[in-house]
């Protein structure tokens, strides 16, 4: 059970209040999961949950809900981890909230605005493993995330603009992929990653992605690194973008 309320001064120090609303929310998000151990090593797991996030203060505005499902298996023996989920995430209302990076033009900042149906599916893929080597360990792991959008009802929002049913939804990215090796030693550890991310939409559309309407595929790597000078201090060091790779995120 939410209340929103909203107070707007034309004068805070003068206490002089030009307009005002409110809103209010009543939702039930129940939920259910379960695991089931195959043996020693393999669980499959799936569970069923109902999403909500609550509009803002103005009243003509739904609360977003949505039905999320998902269903995988992990599996771990020894040195050797995985797992795979696929997900389904199914959004009765989507809500659109407009941001300071979006600009007051095209709409009051902190507001949210209803984007009706949409779905988000997709899979999660991961491998650890560490390897244990005299006095060392060196840990390697490899996720992959696919996922799949689609708008399910037109729409109009001062956020995203004009959606038609089938449009993808921006600024999520299809394909995304992570990799991680590193040493781990007594006094002192290193790890090296790489993210890549596949471009993104920046607005919604179907078909291929137009040159001004996306951002650029990249793929960063980041280091890391920890020194242990006694047992209760350590220096560490971060570099994040090694390379200095310089690319789209974004065109807000």
């Amino acid at each position: 059970s939410i209340d929103l309320e909203r107070t707007e001064f034309g004068d805070v120090a003068r206490n002089n209040v030009t307009g005002g609303r409110e809103n209010s929310y009543d939702v039930v998000t129940p939920g259910i999961g379960a695991t089931y151990q195959v043996n020693d090593a393999l669980t499959l797991l799936g569970g069923v949950h109902r999403g909500f996030s609550p509009a803002g203060s103005k009243p003509d505005e739904e609360e977003e809900t949505s039905i999320n499902y998902e269903l995988g298996a992990r599996y771990d023996q020894g040195a050797f981890s995985s797992e795979l989920i696929a997900f389904y995430n199914d959004y009765d209302n989507l809500l659109a909230e407009c941001t300071a990076s979006r600009g007051s033009d095209a709409c009051s900042i902190g507001d949210t605005e209803n984007a009706g149906a949409a779905e988000v599916q997709g899979l999660e893929a991961s491998l650890d493993y560490q390897l244990q080597a005299a006095d060392s360990q060196w840990p390697f792991r490899v996720a992959y995330t696919w996922t799949d959008t689609e708008f399910g009802s037109a729409s109009e929002t001062g956020t995203w603009g004009q959606v038609e049913p089938g449009d993808e939804m921006p600024y999520l990215a299809e394909h995304q992929l992570f990799a991680s090796a590193g040493v781990v030693r007594a006094d002192w550890k290193a790890h090296l990653s790489a993210k890549y991310m596949d471009e993104m939409r920046t607005a919604p559309g179907s078909g291929s992605i137009p040159s001004d309407q996306a951002t650029d595929a990249h793929t960063v790597f980041d280091l890391a690194g920890e020194y242990r000078v006694t047992d209760s201090g350590r220096i560490y060091v971060n570099v994040e973008n090694l390379t200095d790779n310089e690319y789209v995120a974004a065109r807000r």
